[in-house]
This record gives C-alpha cells, sequence and structure tokens, in this order.
C-alpha cells in the first residue's frame, strides 16, 4: 500500500518549466524570467538533508554490491531534491562516478582471497569491455524508439529475473559456506591433495623444456603481483581513449558534434558504423591474447584458483556474446551495466569479491565518461554536484569498510552476493516508479506515444 501511495504522490508531481511567479514552481525552486530555476545549494532545505542522507546510503550499498544504482540516485534526486529529470540524470551520474572512485581506489591495492595478484581481474574487464560498449552502441538506437511502456515491461522481466537468479546463487553459496565452515578440516585436506596433485611435474618434458617453463612462469607470477599488470592497464586506458574521443565526435547529453555530425545525419551513421566495428575488432584482439595466454598457462602448470576463467576460443565467444547482448539490454533499457554484468560474472563461476570489483571498474569506466560529456555540455549544476560527489565518496568508503568487516568476521562472502540482489530489487522499484511518473505525466499533458518512435 504505501508503494501505491509513493506512486500516486510522485504521478501529481510537476516540474513547471515556465513560471509567472515563484508559486508556480516546486518549493526548491525560483520563478526567474518566466523560468523556474533551482535554488543555489545553500542554504539547504529540512528535505534536502534528508536527500543528502539518502545520497550517502545508496552509494554505500551500491558500491559495495557493485552496482551504479542509477535508478535509485535519479529518484532521489527527483523526490528529496525536486530536481526535474532533465537536471536529475547527470547528477546521478556524478554519484556514481565518485562512488565507483573511491570503491576502485580502495580494490586496487586489495589483493585476490587465494592468490597473490590483484583483486580486480583487469584482463577480464579488458575482454568485456569493449563488446559491452558495442552493445550499448546498439541498445541506444533501440532506446529512441521504444516506447516508454515497453521500456518498463522489459525492465521489469529482465531485472525480474537478474534477482531471482542472483538470490538463488546468493544462497546456493551462503549453503556451501556452511557446509564448509562444518568441515573445515576435511576441505582443507582435500584442497592440500588437489593443490600438491596439480603441483606433479610434467614427466614427459626434458630438463631443458622444464628450466623454459619454469622461467616463463616467473615472469607471469611477477606480472601478476604488480599493483597492476601493465598490458591490460594499457589496453584499458587505449579503450578509454577510443570512447572519449567517439563520445566527442558523436556529440550528445547536451553538446553537439566537435566535427559537426547532424544526429541521424548520413555522416553521423557513417562513425556509428566504423565505431562498432572499431569495437568488435578490439574484442577479437583481445580475446585471442587472453586465449593463447590461458594455453600457455595450462601448458607450463600455472595453478589456476577454482574460480579463474579458462578462456579457449568457446568460452571467449559465449562470454562476449552474452556480454553483447548485455550491452544491447542496458542501453535498450536505460539501465547500468554493472546490474547486468555482476550476476553474469556470479553467473559463470567468479568469485563474488571479484566480481563485485570487477563490476566497480566497468561501472566507474562508464560514468567518468557520462559525468565528461555532461561537464562539457554544460548541464551540471556544479555546488549540488559537489556537494552530492563528496557525500558519494564518504558513503562508498563506508560501504567498503563495513561490508568488508562483516565478511572477514562472518567469512561469508555470499554476503556480497546477497546484497547485490536486495539492491537490484530496491533499483527495479526505484526504475518502476520513474518509468509510472514520466509515463502519468505523459498521459496527463497528452503527449503519451503508444507505438515505436522513428530513431530520428
Amino acid at each position: 500500500m504505501n508503494f501505491i501511495l509513493l506512486i500516486l504522490l510522485l504521478s501529481n508531481l510537476t516540474y513547471a518549466e515556465k513560471c509567472v511567479k515563484d508559486v508556480d514552481c516546486s518549493s526548491l525552486s525560483h520563478c526567474v524570467d518566466n523560468k523556474c530555476e533551482h535554488k543555489s545549494l545553500f542554504p539547504l532545505a529540512g528535505i534536502e538533508f534528508f536527500g543528502t542522507f539518502m545520497t550517502i546510503l545508496v552509494s554505500a550499498l551500491s558500491n559495495a554490491a557493485g552496482i551504479g544504482g542509477g535508478p535509485l540516485n535519479t529518484m532521489t534526486f527527483q523526490f528529496f531534491f525536486l530536481f526535474d529529470t532533465f537536471d536529475s540524470i547527470p547528477l546521478s551520474q556524478i554519484v556514481i562516478f565518485g562512488g565507483s572512485l573511491m570503491s576502485v581506489a580502495l580494490k586496487i591495492p586489495s589483493r585476490h582471497p587465494t592468490k597473490d595478484r590483484p583483486l580486480i581481474d583487469y584482463e577480464l574487464v579488458a575482454y568485456l569491455l569493449t563488446p559491452l560498449l558495442a552493445g550499448t552502441t546498439i541498445g541506444v538506437i533501440f532506446h529512441l524508439s521504444f516506447p516508454d511502456w515497453l521500456t518498463i515491461l522489459l525492465l521489469s522481466i529482465l531485472m525480474s529475473y537478474l534477482t531471482y537468479q542472483t538470490t538463488k546463487k546468493g544462497a546456493r553459496l551462503f549453503h556451501r559456506e556452511t557446509i564448509i565452515k562444518n568441515s573445515s578440516h576435511s576441505i582443507a585436506r582435500l584442497i592440500d591433495a588437489f593443490q600438491n596433485d596439480l603441483r606433479t611435474p610434467h614427466t614427459d618434458k626434458t630438463d631443458v623444456q622444464i628450466e623454459r617453463d619454469r622461467g616463463i612462469l616467473e615472469k607471469i607470477i611477477e606480472e601478476e603481483n604488480k599493483l597492476v599488470p601493465l598490458h591490460p592497464a594499457v589496453t584499458i586506458a587505449m579503450i578509454l581513449g577510443v570512447v572519449m574521443v567517439a563520445a566527442f565526435i558523436k556529440g550528445g547529453n547536451g553538446f553537439d558534434s566537435i566535427l559537426g555530425l547532424a544526429q541521424c545525419g548520413a555522416g553521423y551513421w557513417i562513425f556509428i558504423f566504423f565505431y562498432f566495428v572499431g569495437l568488435m575488432m578490439l574484442t577479437y584482439h583481445n580475446g585471442k591474447y587472453i586465449i593463447e595466454k590461458t594455453a600457455l598457462m595450462i601448458n607450463i602448470g600455472y595453478i589456476f584458483d577454482p574460480s579463474d576463467v579458462k578462456w579457449n576460443k568457446y568460452k571467449a565467444i559465449k562470454i562476449g556474446a552474452v556480454t553483447f547482448f548485455a550491452g544491447v539490454a542496458s542501453g535498450a533499457l536505460g539501465i547500468g551495466g554493472g546490474s547486468i554484468m555482476n550476476p553474469f560474472l556470479l553467473s559463470i563461476g567468479v568469485r563474488p569479491e571479484v566480481s563485485t570489483a570487477c563490476s566497480t571498474f566497468m561501472v566507474l569506466f562508464s560514468s567518468s565518461v557520462g559525468v565528461l560529456q555532461f561537464m562539457i555540455g554544460g548541464v551540471i549544476s556544479y555546488d549540488y554536484g559537489a556537494w552530492v560527489f563528496i557525500w558519494a565518496v564518504v558513503g562508498s568508503a563506508l560501504g567498503y569498510f563495513v561490508i568488508k568487516r562483516i565478511i572477514e568476521k562472518m567469512n561469508r562472502p555470499s554476503i556480497i552476493v546477497l546484497l547485490l540482489a536486495f539492491m537490484m530489487i530496491a533499483s527495479l522499484v526505484g526504475s518502476l516508479v520513474i518509468g509510472i511518473f514520466k509515463i502519468s505525466s505523459k498521459i496527463s499533458d497528452g503527449t503519451m506515444e503508444y507505438g515505436f518512435s522513428s530513431l530520428c
């Protein structure tokens, strides 16, 4: 009942663009030159203090779960700061950027639970980024033509399915952790036997081959021991550069193309085509590299963590294809990639700690591009932007240390998965509230469209 009342309340909120006097605007806006303008940051209104608290809370929980929390942030700005959708989205991106920046900064020095290497699997991230971005490029095109009701319907189906799968995964992990706790000694003996078996030397190799393999293995381990391995770091930096340049050439989020490309013009579509092809070529290159490296590591007797992805052609194609369609769904339905990628990484067996770290890194990657675009477009309220950025950083740090402490004390990484499921439910509710609010507003002003729209 409370949820229904909230929807009804939101459906009656309006953000007037034109006005004659202050009463025509929201309580936090003033009428200036017949246009409603939001007040400056200080003094804070009473409801904005609660909005600040919600920013901290959402940032803490979202980053601990490895997602951006975009719908919840947008709802916070619309409901507690009384911004319209146009102003709420850039501020939401700033919160996501600030929270993920702090989360990644804290996780970069963190190490893998069982191996002496970074917690963030940079090679996995480098491979997943390009098909995800390629899919998002296609998804955004679909989003332009989808009617609002269809977006909400598809979003509800997808998020419900992912939430169900994530909850089931978390419950299985929790049950497995309980079994291991109750039989820790026998499990430890099995692990030791398994690792000793893996260390058995290859009897069919000559002393020269064994010595050569040992040298290669030492170099791989030495590279892994670094804070950030060089090869994937360079790859990720190159991808970021390509995406940044493409964003400026394509335009959007309040600013025009630096090459003067008209939206939906011939030059625009030609650029989109070559941008897409370029991303797929990078995907092929990165996939080839990790397949060859995995084959080499297996050949020289590298001891993998049980949760490591042992790449081959089949897995690279399968995981790349699913990531591409995850990007399509993300772009078409307007949800963050973290809400899809984190559950997907869990589904292929990646450890919860690692999947959350990788997902957060990808959230930082995408949000940094979005924030830069909004800044260049001049559509950010800088006083509120700085305010929520600071509190998003604080919230993210609190979430990181609190969840880390709980996991270490209880020895249950499944808590991350269960928290992710909870945040996905909350994000689904937030998306539904915003979507229903948007549809209600369009129905009330007679602009609601029920069929597909033109891409242009």
